[in-house]
């Protein structure tokens, strides 16, 4: 959709039209009423907005508010939000002010392990629970188009780090001290092997197309060896370094 949000990091947001209507966004850009009224006249506007955690929702209240569109978000997002502690949600809550009380009014909050459809019920997009960068990550799986949208669970490596331009990862250099639990997420990146996507939409970071699902799943087995061979980075703190590393085409 482009109009990244510095204060969402500079990730990338998404929308999916719909054969049968029901079109959704993947995460938010800021707010922008010419493209949201070129969105409306080009496609219908959106029904649902998924927020796959709570970093990444730039301007979801607006965006809604316009479309009349239902949010939805898992409530572990919500339970690390409400708690008002820790660093994460103190980091975050100095980009997003007040982000906590705006997450509160999520019109649809997703419970248990899943998986879900969207409220509409419809088979061609299924919401998969992936914990670990935040303890109610999701990723969008649109069935008809093999494309997951993995929002921060996977990204894909800019040029800061050449030697792994173009690779899957997760990150962990930079945000460590804010990751809910490196272990869950690397579990959770097992659960996509297998699945029938081909295409990987990130958050940060290239897409990632491969010819057959088969090459998928060994690209996704290669970054699961590399994360599991990592050690845990100590003593690291979110700072205005990630925001200098998303306008570097890192994140």
């Amino acid at each position: 959709m482009g109009f990244h949000a510095a204060t969402s990091f500079g990730a990338t947001p998404y929308l999916v039209v719909r054969d049968q209507g029901g079109n959704f966004m993947v995460d938010c850009p800021r707010f922008d009423r010419g493209l949201a009224k070129r969105v409306e006249e080009a496609f219908g506007g959106g029904s649902y907005i998924v927020l796959t955690h709570i970093d990444d929702v730039a301007d979801h209240e607006k965006w809604a508010a316009y479309f009349g569109a239902k949010r939805i978000l898992h409530e572990a997002e919500l339970d690390v939000a409400s708690a008002k502690g820790g660093n994460a949600v103190g980091f975050f809550e100095q980009l997003h002010p007040g982000f906590v009380d705006r997450l509160e009014k999520v019109e649809v909050k997703l419970t248990g392990d899943g998986p879900w459809t969207l409220p509409d019920g419809g088979n061609d997009v299924e919401i998969i629970f992936t914990p670990g960068h935040s303890a109610g990550h999701v990723c969008v799986f649109h069935k008809p188009s093999k494309v997951l949208f993995t929002g921060d669970h996977l990204c894909g490596c800019g040029p800061r780090f050449p030697e792994r331009y173009g690779q899957l990862f997760l990150l962990r250099e930079f945000l460590e001290p804010v990751i809910w639990n490196v272990s869950e997420q690397i579990a959770s990146l097992e659960k996509l092997v297998g699945m029938e996507f081909d295409t990987i939409l990130p958050g940060h970071g290239r897409a990632h197309r491969y010819f057959t699902t088969s090459a998928k799943d060994d690209a996704l087995e290669t970054v699961i060896a590399f994360e599991k061979s990592r050690p845990v980075v100590e003593n690291v703190e979110p700072s205005s370094q990630v925001l200098e590393l998303t306008y570097d085409g890192v994140l």
